[in-house]
């Protein structure tokens, strides 16, 4: 299953299965699977998810099994994961913490 947002969303969402993909604003809460943060999107909030791929810009708290961050991000979060990748060119501010992979 595909989830596309291209609008403005505010509040909480959960979705169970398949990938989001943030087009738009989300200012909340956002539990899922996998999230795909496009480029010119932003996401600010809490986030929790199996795996996290950033092109745009994320803001908050993220605690993610993968987390890659592309090159043109912007982030300025909490990032707790166990496998984080920051490509060159991706801009980052806040803390890191690197969990130990199960």
């Amino acid at each position: 299953m595909q989830i596309n947002i291209d609008g403005q969303i505010k509040g909480d969402l959960l979705i169970q299965e398949g990938i989001v993909f943030v087009g738009g604003e989300i200012s909340g809460d956002l539990e899922a699977s996998k999230v795909a943060v496009q480029e010119q999107s932003k996401f600010d909030g809490n986030l929790v998810a199996d795996f996290l791929v950033s092109m745009g810009q994320v803001k908050g708290v993220c605690h993610c099994k993968k987390i890659q961050l592309k090159e043109n991000s912007e982030t300025s979060a909490i990032l707790v994961s166990e496998d984080i990748r920051i490509e060159d060119g991706a801009r980052i501010a806040g803390s890191i913490k690197n969990l130990p992979q199960k």
